[in-house]
């Protein structure tokens, strides 16, 4: 299967999740949201939301929310390291 091509301007993200035993690697283009980045990690961590867990992704330490873009949190760098973290809602 050939790789698509990636821009320059691509930006590397790392998503960790504590119960990955590796973290999820891709490379976006900078104009992607973060919502469409959760939803990849989450399919490549095979996890899903139910009606008391969730998943968010953090970025030094507070919650990203999902309308930021990957060039939004990178700025000008070409490195992005994201944490997924499990929320709880008792029920």
């Amino acid at each position: 299967m050939p790789t698509p091509e990636h821009s320059p301007q691509d930006v590397h993200v790392t998503v960790t999740f504590a119960l990955a035993p590796r973290p999820y690697q891709h490379r976006y283009a900078p104009q992607t949201s973060i919502d469409t980045v959760e939803a990849d990690a989450l399919a490549a961590f095979d996890v899903t939301t139910d009606g008391t867990t969730t998943y968010e992704l953090v970025y030094d330490g507070e919650v990203v929310p999902p309308d930021k873009t990957v060039g939004d949190l990178a700025r000008h760098g070409h490195q992005l390291r994201l944490g997924l973290r499990t929320f709880t809602t008792a029920g």
